[in-house]
């Protein structure tokens, strides 16, 4: 009787457990099954309603991760009045926001010059889309088809190069959440707003606006006011946001527009705000987010409803400073600018019609010393912001190609009513290199500083 028993309950124990594996495993398996449905869902999500990218050269002005971002900015640029459209690639998921696509390469980089004499779109560039692979053609390769279409030659497409590959822009991929933006790029340069925009953003906020959540994302609303110090016009700038614990760059914001911020979550809530606009001094205002008004903030900081008003008073350069043109660049062995220059050579110029008795020198560097071609702008030229069939080949060493640069600067100026007394000229050629040629940061030795003489 006692063995009955034991055979029973044993029996019964291995139908118990074996009922419990199937189900454990009928459970793995569903489980599995609805797992590969989210991917599959997750997949089908991004590309649904977005036209994957055919093979061509497109002309690119965004990318992004987002795809609320692509959408806004390719609304954005079409209310400019261009014809915009986003799509997808097969290997990266970004939405990339494009004007224009051809299968003729010259007929893409005649187009990306084009689109960037608006200055707003200066960093237009051309990616080539091919069988399962996609890149960014470098600024070189533009430039060579560019001159070669200028002096009608035949143009190469130098089609798609392995080397290029790693070359793709980068998207916003911070850590903590970024804030929608629905006027323009992720990463957009900053331009300047008429006062009368800005006058009334500084305004609405003053006035001490209640934010309601989810009508702009972000833990925190800021409101960064930038404007001079004579006379308190506001001034348009971009504001560098950096996580002072990781000493990180969070994001770059506009100035003078109300903004979502997120906490940095490094323990502190503590942020450096940095405004950093030529033809000003660098001015940097450190604040905890969750804390904003202390001792040491209560004079530029303010909270009005839930609004984090931070002000920035900026004043003009004075005489012993030097400002670095970051935003002034050139063309390959040439005293030609890019297009992309024209805002901060304008920045300049009204500084110096704002104050007629300033006098400043201009000084170029280069990236070495070495002698070579110089490429000029002709005699009664004025094209100062795009490469030319009437530019004039010379051969100088790097010195001459320093102070050419600085006197395109100069000829600028004068014809926009500068008075040439009021402008020096020194160019350095490689003496004052800031990085040693053999580094990724060997392109910043080419610039353009600014000294203030007199005011």
């Amino acid at each position: 009787m006692s063995e009955r028993i034991v055979k029973t309950t044993f029996l019964i124990f291995v139908t118990v457990v074996s009922v419990c594996f199937q189900s454990l495993a009928q459970n793995l398996e569903t489980g599995l099954n609805q797992f590969q449905a989210q991917v599959t869902d997750s997949a089908n999500k991004f590309v649904k309603g977005t036209a994957r990218l055919e093979q061509g050269n497109y002309v690119v002005v965004g990318a992004f991760v987002k795809y609320n971002n692509a959408v806004n900015f390719t609304r954005y640029v079409s209310g400019k009045g261009y014809n915009s459209a986003y799509g997808v690639r097969n290997d990266k998921d970004y939405y990339y926001v494009y004007l224009f696509r051809s299968n003729l390469w010259e007929d893409a980089v005649t187009k990306t010059y084009k689109v960037r004499e608006d200055e707003e779109l200066h960093d237009a560039w051309v990616m080539k889309v091919g069988n399962n692979k996609a890149v960014r053609v470098p600024e070189e390769e533009l430039q060579k088809a560019q001159q070669a279409i200028i002096a009608n030659k035949t143009v190469e497409d130098p089609g798609i190069k392995e080397e290029w590959e790693d070359n793709m822009p980068d998207s916003q991929t911070d850590e903590t959440p970024a804030a929608e933006n629905t006027s323009g790029r992720e990463n957009q340069d900053i331009e300047g707003l008429t006062a009368s925009v800005v006058k009334e953003a500084v305004s609405s906020v003053a006035s001490g606006i209640e934010i309601k959540k989810g009508e702009i994302k972000g833990d925190y609303f800021l409101f960064a006011k930038t404007y001079r110090d004579k006379d308190n016009q506001p001034v348009q700038s971009a504001i560098q946001l950096v996580d002072n614990v990781r000493a990180k760059l969070i994001k770059q914001i506009r100035s003078n527009e109300l903004q979502g911020v997120w906490d940095p979550r490094n323990g502190t809530s503590s942020i450096k705000l940095i405004c950093n606009l030529f033809g000003y001094r660098k001015l940097e205002h450190n604040i905890k987010l969750k804390n904003p008004v202390t001792d040491s903030t209560r004079n530029f900081v303010n909270v009005k409803g839930n609004v984090i008003n931070v002000d920035f008073k900026l004043e003009r350069l004075k005489p012993g400073d030097i400002a670095v043109m970051y935003n002034v660049y050139f063309f390959n062995d040439a005293a030609i600018m890019r297009p992309e220059s024209k805002f901060e050579v304008n920045s300049l110029l009204e500084m110096m019609k704002e104050n007629d008795k300033m006098k400043i020198k201009i000084h170029g560097h280069t990236n070495g010393g070495k002698a070579g071609k110089i490429i000029k702008l002709g005699k009664d030229q004025n094209n100062y912001f795009s490469m030319s069939k009437d530019n004039i080949d010379g051969f100088g060493t790097a010195r001459d190609l320093s102070a050419e640069r600085g006197e395109v600067i100069k000829k600028y100026l004068m014809e926009n009513g500068i008075d040439g007394k009021r402008l020096a000229v020194k160019g350095w050629g490689g003496k004052k290199m800031l990085y040693d040629r053999g580094t990724p940061q060997a392109k910043k030795n080419i610039r353009v500083e600014i000294e203030i003489l007199q005011d």
